[in-house]
């Protein structure tokens, strides 16, 4: 894999598993409460991407 997906599997990894990122459901509302871990992953996937982009 490239450091891109390996970056956007990890997030998702968290995502699936971390009870803060779940969103909370009111109604029929969700409410999805910050994750200052997931928000890193995320930045981390946006850097590799913009890297790749470049050296396409």
């Amino acid at each position: 894999m490239t450091p891109v997906r390996d970056a956007l599997v990890e997030l998702g990894d968290h995502c699936v598993k971390c009870p803060t990122c779940k969103p909370e459901w009111h109604g029929d509302t969700p409410v999805h409460r910050p994750c200052p871990a997931a928000d890193a992953l995320y930045e981390q996937w946006r850097q590799r991407r913009r890297e790749e982009v470049r050296a396409a």
